[in-house]
């Protein structure tokens, strides 16, 4: 992307066109656009399109709400774990989650870190903030003032949070604006690993006659960025929807609105689209989430008519289409991209906004539930050293026809989504022909059904990736292994590379840098393969298990060089005192004479002192033989500091002859 700033005569003058205000009929809400504009030749076949030009923004609406009430059965984290089988937290530093939030030109949104807090509190969860808010929409006031502008970020950001306590969550606003998102994603040189969408449009502008109303440039751009976010291992999880198959203006302009209409970017091919279920308030069974069942909501769901279907869906939408449910759907849907891809809670959540509780449902809930255990499940990964989920529906699709006990998804057989959100007594919801009824299987309605994470989170552990793969106790002793006898082979040839192939000539070269004692060597070696050892066991991560460690290459390679450094200590030891005994050995054999008589003297004589000086040409280093009064050839390096003529003390034994 270029990011460019300009007066707007400017840009009419680049362009070729003329950019005027535009106001939303019924809210008055105003933007600058133009109608079309043109480019250079030789500038235009190296531009996809420029954005903010001829695309209006949409204006969402908002999620209906309930009044709190103790007698309703609610949703809340505790449910939520215990329903979905989230039996473990495993957290790690480089894990982090997102939520993306649209403010509009009606209302910003914003949140609350007080209302976090009681949120944490009130249900006794781990105390994380937000980490990074860009955006700067953290406002406590505002959700005060105003709680609508921060009901939907609240219910995001608590929830998340709360399946995921132990992630990083960072915040995102861009203003109405994908473009900006992808922009401040794709800039960042460490985004996280799993980001959560609760913002969509219509695809069709009901209008205008169900014209695109998704500029062709936004739909490439948008798919193109997703695939190469999923190709670093970043996931794009979107919620499907809060009205059905017909979509948000059926639900504010009525009948005449009744289309099928799906909701961007949940239909993009590279997303996880998330539905709605209700059910889990009340401790299951789970059905489709619908308004006209009293859900104050209803799942988003449909074929898309920007993006044709992927190879990952096909089995399962012809598989639809052959069940009852399938062939009562009306005619007019597209053969596109169909979503959702699954489904997870969005009934009747808890929340806290300005200090209060609120009652608010949503896919704009299921969506974050379900990217936060995605964040659990890359937390186990990065623990065992192996790259995050990244793009995860073809494993998804993949699992749900598993014969071997490995589908973690609870199949939802009830329910449709024919109708858009709202209240039966209050604000009715708008029912059409359009829609679609949930079956066996895949479902424009719930997708494949809902997650089981204890199940859902084994599907990638054996997933190839851009990290090492773990390595156990007998493969990192094998390394240990391997590495110290190349490391001692490296070493020996280096030595006789440098210092020669001779035995004294290596000595006397030694000894000119001061390495005469090979007893401190060794304690050096000792405590340096010590330190490298600790230093891998210690910043091993650990998994699930408190005590266990799991391997990365960083912690193995530690400890094999400690190790190496630990087995050189013992080989030069060892070789010490074999030399020690050989030379005890070869002082016995010497004290006895050619006819076998045994000499006077023991291995327990004590030393004598014999004063040598040095003869000339002779350096500090060098080695000199002499010859004790008692015959004895001894042999001994000339100490640093003495030069030729000096004179230095050297020990030998006392040999008297018998």
């Amino acid at each position: 992307y270029l990011v460019a700033e300009a007066r707007i005569s400017d840009w009419e003058a680049a362009f070729s066109t003329r950019f005027q205000v535009f106001q939303h009929r019924r809210d008055g809400v105003s933007t600058v656009r133009c109608l079309n504009y043109t480019l250079e030749a030789g500038v235009a076949e190296h531009v996809e399109g420029v954005l903010r030009t001829v695309h209006l923004p949409f204006r969402p609406l908002r999620v209906p709400s309930a009044a709190f009430n103790e007698a309703l059965s609610l949703t809340t984290p505790a449910k939520l774990l215990e329903f979905y089988k989230v039996q473990s937290q495993p957290t790690h530093p480089d894990v982090r989650q997102s939520v993306y939030e649209a403010s509009t030109a009606t209302s910003d949104s914003r949140w609350s870190a007080e209302d976090l807090v009681r949120f944490q509190n009130e249900y006794g969860l781990s105390k994380v903030q937000v980490a990074e808010d860009y955006g700067c929409s953290m406002d406590n006031s505002a959700c005060t003032n105003d709680a609508d502008s921060c009901q939907e970020p609240n219910l995001d950001i608590q929830y998340m949070t709360a399946v995921s306590q132990n992630s990083q969550t960072v915040w995102y606003d861009s203003h109405n604006d994908f473009s900006g998102w992808l922009l401040q994603v794709l800039t960042d040189s460490d985004p996280p690993l799993v980001h959560s969408i609760s913002y969509g449009i219509p695809e069709l502008d009901a209008e205008s006659g169900f014209k695109t109303l998704i500029p062709n440039t936004l739909a490439k751009s948008f798919n193109t960025e997703a695939k190469k976010l999923g190709a670093r291992g970043i996931t794009i999880v979107v919620s499907s929807g809060d009205d059905g198959a017909p979509g948000a203006f059926a639900r504010e302009i009525g009948a005449g609105a009744c289309h099928y209409n799906p909701s961007f970017p949940a239909t993009s091919p590279y997303v996880t689209a998330v539905g709605g279920t209700m059910g889990v308030e009340d401790g299951g069974p789970e059905i489709t989430c619908s308004s006209t069942s009293n859900g104050l909501i209803t799942s988003g769901g449909g074929y898309s008519t920007l993006y044709e279907m992927p190879d990952y869906q096909r089995d399962a939408a012809a598989a639809y289409g052959e069940t009852t449910e399938g062939q009562k759907v009306s005619s007019g849907f597209s053969s596109g991209r169909g979503i959702p891809d699954l489904s997870m809670a969005a009934h009747n959540y808890m929340i806290f906004v300005g200090g209060t509780r609120g009652v608010v449902s949503g896919t704009s809930a299921s969506a974050p539930v379900f990217a936060a255990m995605l964040s659990l499940v890359n937390a186990q990964l990065a623990n065992q050293g192996k790259a995050p989920v990244g793009f995860v529906n073809p494993t998804l699709y993949k699992a749900a026809v598993a014969g071997d006990g490995s589908n973690p998804f609870n199949d939802i057989t009830s329910g449709d989504n024919l109708c858009t959100a709202g209240q039966p007594t209050i604000n009715p919801p708008q029912c059409c022909p359009q829609g679609f009824y949930a079956a066996p299987g895949w479902d424009p309605a719930t997708g494949l059904g809902s997650w089981n994470h204890e199940i859902g989170r084994h599907l990638f552990k054996t997933k190839d990736g851009a990290y090492p793969p773990p390595w156990g106790w007998w493969e990192v002793a094998l390394i240990v292994i391997a590495s110290s006898v190349a490391c001692v082979a490296l070493v020996w040839i280096v030595a006789r590379c440098l210092c020669g192939c001779d035995r004294v000539t290596r000595r006397q070269r030694l000894a000119r840098f001061g390495i005469t004692n090979t007893g401190s060597t060794q304690f050096g070696l000792f405590l340096l393969g010590g330190a490298w050892i600790a230093f891998g066991i210690i910043t091993a991560p650990k998994g699930e298990c408190a005590y266990s460690a799991t391997w990365n290459w960083t912690n193995s390679a530690a400890v094999a060089g400690g190790s190496c450094l630990i087995l050189c200590a013992v080989l030069l030891r060892l070789r010490a005192m074999v030399l020690k005994h050989r030379q005890a050995d070869q002082r016995q054999a010497f004290l006895q004479n050619d006819h076998g008589q045994q000499m006077a003297a023991s291995r327990s004589d004590p030393p004598t002192t014999v004063r040598i000086t040095v003869p000339e040409g002779l350096n500090p280093g060098d080695e000199i033989e002499f010859v004790t009064p008692q015959g004895q050839r001894v042999r001994t390096i000339i100490p640093p500091g003495t030069v030729a003529g000096g004179v230095f003390d050297a020990q030998v034994p006392v040999m008297a002859r018998v």
